[in-house]
């Protein structure tokens, strides 16, 4: 907690033909963070020849998983030779079924492209034989975006029989011509957007339906046995892929070390804590034949390490970014101000056991990162719940005569606590980049860079607290003063940036009134509701239905706009004006070898 998992580098070489059986051991430990080797002084290894096979396996089950849309929880196979001849029956099934599925669907794509081009003339109630067998006539059969005048053809030739339909919104004609006019009449009906359709004298319509009804038949029939086999052995080929990549992780895993003809070198990081465990753990198995070491070195990756509680708050540094190694962990700061921040704006009681329950029946239902979120917000309820009790408001309706504060009415001293709040915040976040700055570099530098804003913070509440007392003119002289060896102050240890950025810390502070306001617009809407809704109960009789219906519609739709407002709003707090005074950000991710892709 503040403070990320200590880690230290490992190098572990051996013997290469032990090799295989510590990256079993090394994967089931899940301890070790693996790195690539990139040295020239030893070419890197190569994958273990079994691996090659595994990949043509995994092909072929993304490919059927994929084709079913399959989306199950994998579990764990402890014998994937017993699997083999399984999967071999069940891709066999599967590759026969879709070569025939995809046979049908070419051929009934070619009946349908031929159906297509003879059903717009048999609109024209021409037998087909009338389209052909002609030496002296020229028949033009197609489509034209616009009908075409017979008397323009007669211009041409008076030797011409039309014939023409409509077809689904398409114009369909038959123009038969003396063979000499062709080239003339195909200048003139191209103008009209003539489309030729071509199809075979001899096709016969019913006989394409009946073709196309079989197809059909046997499509419907095919698809359902490989729906069949879907359920049947659609679990299998989750667990089966989940196994087989795991597998292919340990036999590709070589390829990041380094390697000669007789020895490795693996090289990664582990938790410090740890480190003794996998040490002896190894050397049992490899009965002392490899050998470790163990030491302190920049570039370690993250794990950030919280109590149960805190932890659904890692959410917001995953959306964010991960603290660099080095820096301070500010989960649990979120943990703490979040929830006070969200609960302070929404900061009703009836909304707030709305969303609890909400949140509560979506834990059960939802997995993986967004459960995070969900507990996080669960956390956030209960705030609102409190700050509820404190405001004395449920649904909008005030349950306390005389509450602690009061919303609506004490609006000065709700936007002073805000701008109090956010003074604390900011210079919380002052403080904690002062330690960081210590702890990456020195005392020195971190008074420079990070105490001088808090001297100026210092020196201008001073001043402001002066100007709002009027006590004596010391206050102002001393936060003048302040002020000034804090602008001095801040040079040296940030530079031209760090003046430009003077300005930020009273717009910084002056967001937090977005504390109150948000709230206040809530509750305001909230009371709208009410009186809205208490007009139609004095009507009485169907229009106390109404009224129900508005308090519901109505505080449904303010719970949705309190849910989101306060959510956005408390991240832009921490994200922009909390996190801007102290964190950096963008560590990389501790994956040891052997997790799962879901965890990691």
């Amino acid at each position: 907690m503040i403070r990320t998992k200590k880690m230290v580098k490992t190098r572990l070489s051996g013997p290469k033909h032990s090799l295989k059986k510590l990256i079993n051991e090394l994967h089931a430990m899940k301890l070790i963070h693996l790195i690539d080797y990139r040295g020239e002084e030893f070419e890197t290894g190569n994958s273990f020849s079994e691996a090659e096979e595994i990949s043509e396996k995994l092909i072929k089950l993304r490919a059927m998983i994929s084709r079913f849309k399959l989306n199950l929880n994998p579990r764990i196979i402890k014998d994937l030779k017993v699997c083999e001849q399984r999967f071999s029956q069940i891709f066999s099934s599967y590759h026969s079924l879709t070569a025939e599925i995809s046979s049908l669907n070419e051929r009934k794509k070619e009946l349908e492209a031929k159906k297509g081009s003879i059903e717009p003339i048999t609109s024209l109630q021409l037998s087909p034989e009338y389209f052909s067998g002609y030496e002296s006539l020229t028949v033009f059969k197609g489509t034209v975006k616009k009908q075409i005048p017979e008397q323009k053809i007669s211009e041409t030739t008076k030797d011409f029989e039309l014939f023409s339909s409509n077809f689904e919104g398409k114009n369909v004609i038959a123009l038969f011509v003396p063979t000499e006019q062709k080239e003339k009449i195909q200048s003139l009906i191209s103008e009209y957007g003539f489309s030729e359709l071509h199809f075979e004298e001899e096709t016969n319509l019913k006989e394409l339906d009946s073709e196309l009804f079989s197809i059909e038949k046997q499509l419907s029939s095919l698809n359902s046995k490989l729906d069949s086999l879907k359920e049947k052995e659609g679990q299998f080929l989750i667990d089966y892929e989940f196994n087989l990549e795991k597998e292919t992780e340990k036999l590709e895993a070589p390829l990041k070390f380094a390697v000669t003809e007789n020895a490795f070198i693996i090289e990664g990081w582990i938790p410090k804590k740890e480190a003794k465990e996998m040490q002896e753990k190894l050397n049992k198995l490899t009965e002392d034949k490899i050998f470790i070491e163990t030491f302190e070195e920049k570039g370690a990756p993250t794990a950030l390490e919280n109590p149960s509680m805190v932890k659904p708050f890692e959410f917001f540094m995953n959306l964010y970014s991960l603290p660099k190694y080095a820096e301070i962990d500010p989960t649990f700061l979120v943990f703490i101000t979040f929830p006070l921040f969200f609960g302070f704006m929404l900061g009703d009681v009836g909304y707030g056991i709305v969303t609890l329950i909400a949140f509560l029946v979506l834990r059960k239902k939802i997995k993986g990162e967004a459960k995070l979120l969900i507990n996080s917000l669960i956390v956030a309820s209960l705030a609102t719940i409190l700050f509820g009790f404190i405001f004395g408001e449920a649904f909008g309706f005030e349950f306390v005569e005389h509450p602690i504060l009061n919303r609506v009415h004490d609006l000065d001293l709700m936007l002073l606590i805000s701008i109090v709040v956010g003074l604390i915040h900011i210079t919380l976040g002052f403080l904690v980049g002062f330690y960081n700055v210590m702890i990456q570099h020195d005392f020195k530098e971190a008074v420079f860079e990070k105490g001088s804003w808090l001297v100026i913070e210092a020196g201008g509440l001073l001043v402001i607290s002066e100007m709002l007392l009027s006590m004596t003119s010391f206050g102002n002289i001393l936060g003048g003063i302040l002020i000034l060896a804090g602008i001095v102050m801040l040079f040296k240890g940030e530079g031209v940036q760090g003046l430009v950025e003077l300005p930020s810390l009273l717009s910084n502070t002056l967001s937090y009134a977005r504390l109150f306001a948000v709230g206040l617009a809530s509750v305001q809407l909230a009371l709208i509701i009410n009186a809205f809704a208490t007009d139609f109960f004095q009507q009485g009789g169907i229009m106390i239905g109404a009224a129900v219906l508005i308090l519901l519609l109505g505080h449904f739709v303010n719970i949705l706009l309190g849910l989101l407002g306060p959510f956005l709003h408390s991240l832009r707090l921490h994200y922009v004006e909390f996190f801007g005074k102290f964190y950096k950000g963008g560590g990389k991710r501790f994956i040891p070898f052997g997790t799962e892709k879901n965890n990691a």
